[in-house]
């Protein structure tokens, strides 16, 4: 990576996350929440999420319909031109190779390959829930403020420190100010900065807190358990030529999605698997999710660099392309066991967190991904793939090309090298129930051993979920939507 730094984007604007992430709205699997329920959270079933799942969707076919409030817009880009030669060709591949075909992404046992990939994107625009809720509302609602520009800095208590009492905020990087709460305080500033907004109000594990000469609240586990799917690219080079998609930035493409909002910038994921690699395993619960993403050309491979990778890298692979285009397949854990933790660099609320990711820490997570790698290796042998001519290219690693090429060391090398995060951080506020020494929230999502404090955000998940972190976000906060307002008419009764 570049100065060994991993990149960490966060949707720093309405909508979160929602509003800058690649779209894709997946339930999961029945397995998920099975294990959720296991961990203490039996209010948190698969029964009950997917009731919250068909409560919020609006699935449309790429037509206007009329949306209630909050109503989720999904769109299934199964037909889509651009995409249409490289979505067969990584379907017939995985059919050779005897995995189904995954018509329906919500029936909770998700193992095969899909082009039929649910996004929230409406007549080639974003859906962001900025849209889907807050739009829908901001100009109607009396009792709704946003403030833009300010970053909430501490959370206030009361004097006994029992209970929330609102928020410190900074605006516009100059004002300091204070707004109280009628209610309660709820945090959702997602899985990083939602533990740095406790860590920094007194929320934490003591001895950090005091290493800081912060004041201490409450002694819980906040930061800890952090983990996300990763992502370990491989890159194919084509012996012969497809018919290339046009890319994004192509003038013709840009013109399409301005005059009509169609082409490869209305379009989201075009392909992905979910297997299950190891044998011993639940055979309806993948641990591996493989993403194709779309084609590179030959002659860009310096497209390579938005994944931070250190420029000798970037430049090696393309002399590897030798002018050949490529095909990304990316391979990402669904299951990790490595867990990582979240931290404050100082005392000083504007200050970035440290963030401590641990990526394939675990050896199981190493061996896992190097299935992935055997797996990629056998869709080489395909009949679909070998008609193309598709090889795995050498990427050149310095550190890893010491070791005998294709040999496990080698690749558990690539991996220790090319491991990246898939920008899908959770649990570091992670739920459970009172008896749980690991939890931050209870399963009503507040805080232990503080009133009136709720966090609403992935940060809460005990585990991650199989595949794309944004629609059990999104379901999240439905769910404690319900749960306010039923503990507000408790308390008016």
């Amino acid at each position: 990576m570049q100065q060994r730094r991993c990149y960490w984007p966060r949707g720093k604007m309405i909508g979160g996350s929602s509003s800058m992430s690649g779209s894709i709205f997946l339930l999961g699997n029945k397995e998920d929440f099975d294990r959720w329920r296991l961990l203490g959270c039996d209010k948190w079933s698969w029964e009950e999420m997917k009731f919250l799942y068909e409560k919020a969707l609006k699935a449309t076919q790429h037509e206007v319909v009329d949306k209630p409030v909050g109503t989720v817009v999904l769109n299934q880009f199964d037909h889509l031109e651009e995409h249409s030669e490289l979505a067969q060709l990584v379907l017939n591949a995985s059919s050779e190779l005897g995995l189904r075909y995954i018509s329906d992404l919500s029936d909770g046992t998700i193992v095969g390959y899909t082009d039929a990939i649910p996004a929230n994107i409406e007549k080639g625009r974003r859906m962001s829930v900025a849209k889907t809720y807050l739009g829908q509302i901001s100009r109607t609602r009396p009792n709704l403020h946003v403030i833009k520009r300010a970053m909430v800095t501490k959370i206030l208590f009361s004097s006994d420190n029992s209970r929330a009492v609102g928020v410190e905020f900074i605006l516009r990087n100059h004002h300091r100010l204070k707004v109280a709460a009628m209610s309660e305080v709820l945090v959702a500033a997602g899985a990083i900065n939602s533990p740095k907004l406790l860590l920094q109000s007194g929320i934490g594990p003591s001895e950090h807190l005091k290493a800081l000469g912060i004041k201490q609240i409450a002694d819980l586990p906040v930061g800890n358990n952090l983990h996300d799917h990763g992502m370990l690219p491989l890159i194919l080079k084509f012996g012969r030529e497809i018919n290339l998609p046009r890319s994004m930035g192509e003038p013709q493409s840009v013109a399409d999605y301005f005059l009509r909002q169609t082409g490869p910038l209305a379009a989201s994921i075009s392909i992905m698997g979910f297997i299950n690699s190891n044998a011993s395993s639940s055979s309806q619960y993948p641990d591996l999710h493989l993403v194709s993403h779309t084609i590179v050309p030959a002659g860009t491979a310096d497209s390579f660099k938005f994944l931070q990778l250190r420029d000798e890298i970037v430049a090696g692979i393309s002399r590897a392309a030798d002018n050949k285009s490529l095909l990304q397949i990316y391979g990402s854990l669904l299951r990790p066991l490595s867990r990582g933790k979240v931290r404050l660099r100082s005392a000083d609320p504007q200050a970035p967190p440290l963030i401590y990711n641990n990526y394939a820490s675990e050896p199981s997570d190493q061996l896992t991904l190097l299935r992935n790698v055997r797996f990629v290796q056998r869709m080489c042998t395909t009949a679909a793939f070998r008609n193309y001519g598709l090889q795995l290219l050498h990427v050149p690693i310095e550190e890893c090309d010491r070791l005998s090429y294709d040999s496990d060391d080698y690749w558990l090398c690539y991996i220790k090298y090319l491991y990246i995060g898939a920008w899908h951080p959770v649990g570091t506020c992670r739920m459970g129930a009172y008896t749980d020494s690991h939890a931050v929230v209870d399963q009503r999502l507040r805080v232990r051993g503080v009133n009136r404090l709720r966090l609403v955000d992935a940060s809460i998940m005990p585990e991650i979920t199989s595949g794309n972190t944004n629609g059990p976000t999104t379901l999240i906060a439905e769910k404690a939507a319900v749960m306010i307002e039923d503990d507000w008419k408790e308390e008016q009764t």
